[in-house]
């Protein structure tokens, strides 16, 4: 799910208004453009680092090769920022939500079947991370269900995880175990990643103060 953050920078970039009549048009969109504009994310001031930010945005799929490029050499924070604005063009273009629901079913194939079936099913890009993920040996039945329902189906079976790609939206999936227990509802899945509890003797009371500090991740 897309961070507070990008959700900002996305709003920028949709909101950024076209120079009206008689106004300095805005510099040409170039490759050469897009260096300029990823350079300017190390920027020691601001508001250049900010307008950057907003116009790489705008400018989407065309300034990626550039972000791409500077995010070798940059600082921290550019290569911060340059990370925020390629994670924004994963969003943008993973396509429509999944399909509501879909039956789907592999008998002994692999993960890299399994995918290439649930990417038809619901129409979104799901691939294995590596083609040694790809050879995991899986069978599974999804009937009627969600996407991520179905998703999680094909991990069990594979004994896999899944994770977004930041590059193209895609959900990878590679070996591994899901850390905690999982709830779907109108089409989010909410994983618990963490939790932690702290007690708290209250003196004189008799009694203990709880809190939890609980981490989730949300893919919608």
């Amino acid at each position: 799910m897309p961070s507070p953050r990008l959700l900002r920078i996305a709003l920028a970039a949709a909101c950024w208004a076209s120079p009206a009549a008689g106004q300095e048009s805005r510099p040409e969109s170039s490759p050469a453009r897009w260096r300029s504009l990823a350079a300017d994310l190390d920027s020691d001031v601001f508001e250049r680092r900010e307008r950057a930010m907003r116009e790489l945005a705008e400018a989407g799929e065309s300034a990626r090769d550039a972000l791409t490029d500077a995010k070798t050499t940059a600082s921290l924070e550019a290569r911060l920022r340059i990370e925020e604005l390629l994670g924004l063009l994963g969003a943008r273009s993973a396509g429509p939500r999944p399909a509501r629901r879909a039956s789907v079913e592999l008998a002994d194939g692999t993960l890299s079947e399994g995918c290439a079936r649930l990417a038809t099913a619901f129409g979104v890009r799901v691939r294995p991370a590596t083609p040694q993920d790809g050879a995991l040996r899986a069978s599974f039945s999804a009937d009627d269900l969600p996407f991520f329902a179905a998703l999680d189906r094909l991990c069990d079976a594979a004994g896999a995880a899944f994770y977004r790609d930041a590059r193209d939206g895609a959900y990878l999936l590679r070996r591994g175990d899901r850390p905690g227990p999982v709830v779907y509802a109108d089409g989010l899945r909410a994983e618990l990643i963490q939790m932690s509890v702290t007690r708290t003797a209250r003196f004189g009371a008799g009694a203990t103060l709880a809190s939890a500090h609980v981490q989730l991740q949300i893919d919608v």
